[in-house]
């Protein structure tokens, strides 16, 4: 459904209605032209300047149209409905010229799908609806007419994302995250140092573990914090020190309560129940 404002446009398809033994008839148009005659007041006029998505129903379903601001030139109408019809083509539907004789397979042979794919769905027709604004929007209306269509149709993709953490619990959450890094960074040197542990006698001390860190890429920090480390992740904390506590002003104490915090809340539990005293 393609609504024109302003004037009624030439190049608007006309409804094909065909009509049962019994009757009835059924609109096979995907586009609509509304003509707007008399006095528009000055909210009106704000209006037409901005591109706005209009719903109809039909059948009982929701179907989602566009109307176009009129910018006195029927250049950009017709420019407007080939940009329409494009974004329908994509769906490789028959053309409507061939609609009259699939109408006819269809009730020949009684089945109604054929019929009712031979035309847009409803999908169909919407996205091109929103194409079509999109397209002949500009940047700071693209928003709104996307906002505008998700409200039409009660989509909810709930993708605001995490509500804002307070300043602390950033904090905690950039050093942990941190800490992980460096955690999966010294991974190999402290396996290293484990074995040479295990072996015991001279290759157990530190010049040799250190040499042999050395030569796997790893640096004075690294090394260091690797010898020292109890665990990988004391190891990480260490180094987390040596590159970052100077710089943020924090304590290895400091460090390690945030990033006691950050594995809490990252666990599952609340994070408002995790006391943090950074130093």
């Amino acid at each position: 459904m393609l609504a024109q404002q302003g004037r009624r446009v030439p190049w608007a398809r006309d409804a094909v209605q065909t009509g049962s033994d019994s009757g009835d008839k059924e609109s096979t148009a995907n586009m609509k032209t509304e003509s707007k005659v008399g006095h528009e007041g000055k909210k009106e006029k704000h209006k037409r300047k901005n591109t706005e998505l209009i719903v109809s129903t039909y059948r009982g379903r929701k179907i989602t149209g566009v109307e176009l601001p009129w910018r006195g030139s029927i250049d950009i109408v017709v420019r407007q409905s080939r940009f329409f019809d494009s974004v329908l083509a994509l769906a490789g539907l028959p053309k409507s010229e061939e609609w009259t004789k699939i109408l006819q397979l269809s009730k020949q042979y009684d089945i109604p799908v054929i019929w009712e794919r031979a035309r847009p769905s409803v999908l169909e027709n919407d996205v091109a609806a929103l194409l079509t604004g999109l397209a002949f929007s500009g940047r700071s209306r693209k928003l709104t007419l996307i906002q505008q269509f998700f409200k039409f149709h009660d989509l909810k993709a709930g993708l605001r994302g995490r509500p804002r953490l307070h300043p602390r619990e950033l904090t905690d959450t950039v050093r942990g995250i941190r800490v992980d890094k460096l955690i999966a960074e010294l991974a190999e040197g402290f396996a290293i140092k484990q074995r040479a542990k295990r072996t015991g006698g001279f290759a157990s001390g530190h010049e040799p573990i250190s040499a042999e860190l050395k030569a796997r890429g790893y640096g004075d920090q690294e090394t260091v914090a690797i010898l020292q480390g109890a665990t990988p992740q004391d190891a990480a904390l260490r180094l987390y020190f040596a590159r970052f506590g100077k710089r943020e002003n924090v304590t290895p104490k400091g460090i390690q309560n945030s990033y006691a915090a950050y594995k809490h809340r990252k666990s599952g539990p609340s994070h408002r129940d995790v006391p943090t005293t950074h130093q």
